[in-house]
C-alpha cells in the first residue's frame, strides 16, 4: 500500500494505491470533510488504508508513505 496526502487551506484529501503480489492495482482517493494539519492528513491516509485493505481481506502488506513520522519502523 502506498499512500500520500494532500494540503491545502481549502481543505484537505488522501490518495492511496493498492499493488498486489501479481501487480494489479486499486486506486482510492478521499476528500477529507473537516479541518486538518498536514501531519493528521497523513495520519488519516494511513488509517482510511488500513481500513480498505482490511475490507479486501488482506491478510499481510507493505505500508509506503512520504512521512518517517508515520512509517517510521522502531
Amino acid at each position: 500500500m502506498f499512500f500520500d496526502e494532500a494540503y491545502v487551506k481549502k481543505g484537505a484529501g488522501v490518495g492511496i494505491v493498492f499493488t498486489s503480489p501479481q501487480g494489479n492495482t486499486i486506486n482510492l482517493s478521499h476528500k477529507l470533510s473537516f479541518y486538518t494539519t498536514n501531519n493528521v492528513t497523513e495520519y488519516e491516509a494511513l488509517i482510511l488504508g488500513l481500513e480498505a485493505t482490511r475490507k479486501m481481506g488482506a491478510l499481510d502488506i507493505t505500508v509506503f508513505g512520504d512521512s518517517e513520522m508515520v512509517t517510521y519502523d522502531h
